[in-house]
């Protein structure tokens, strides 16, 4: 295991967050949400594709914006098994939290949605795509599924035929940014060992977006 991965996170510069948003028992328990999912498996092997073996590694909050939530959107906590409803009136705030890790010269972004459920006392999260994905959550799923079957693909043609893991999107990079409505980014996939990056093409027209993905590494 990694040495980011041994000790416990703790993050810091994370300013005081709305009562709105933290709930009955406020931001203690709120930045203690936040450290135990930093410190989760799924985000700590990220971390391992990003860092290596580097060992010191810092965690600081890059601040939050507020996250529109899809209709349709659906997801389960997965500390307090608390179903997220897509009910406007239950989901008081929603929120995108920001941490920033650097360390070995290199810098990094983990990405999670915050929210306060009246239905629930303690304040809810769950995963974002790491990194400066622009994309909606609509096209987001869109370029994950494309880069995913690529993955598999390549899994199947290749291997590796031992890799106990499905593929994961550990990083997401504005490569042009809109100038005429389209723009593309490099997300990063990794499968054990193997890492492959893709360049997504994002082309809104008529309300919907394109993506056309492309293998360059």
């Amino acid at each position: 295991m990694l040495g980011l991965a041994v000790a416990a996170v703790v993050i810091t510069g994370l300013g005081d967050r709305p009562e709105i948003l933290t709930g009955k028992y406020g931001q203690p328990a709120y930045k203690a949400k936040l450290e135990q999912y930093l410190n989760l498996d799924g985000i700590t092997v990220r971390r391992e594709w990003v860092f290596g073996n580097c060992s010191e590694v810092t965690y600081i909050s890059d601040g939050f914006e507020p996250f529109e939530l899809p209709n349709n959107r659906s997801s389960i906590d997965f500390f307090t098994n608390e179903a997220m409803s897509g009910a406007g009136e239950d989901i008081l705030i929603a929120v995108k939290e920001k941490v920033v890790v650097r360390g070995c010269g290199k810098t990094y972004r983990h990405n999670f949605l915050a929210w306060h459920d009246r239905r629930n006392t303690l304040p809810n999260m769950d995963f974002l795509r790491d990194g400066e994905t622009i994309a909606s959550i609509d096209a987001q799923f869109k370029a994950s599924s494309l880069a995913f079957d690529a993955m598999q693909a390549m899994r199947r043609a290749n291997g590796p035929d031992n890799c106990q893991q499905l593929p994961g999107l550990y990083d997401t990079r504005i490569e042009s940014r809109p100038e005429t409505g389209g723009w593309s980014e490099i997300w990063s996939m990794a499968l054990c060992d193997v890492k492959h990056d893709f360049r997504m093409t994002f082309t809104p027209a008529n309300g919907t977006v394109t993506v056309k993905s492309e293998l360059i590494r």
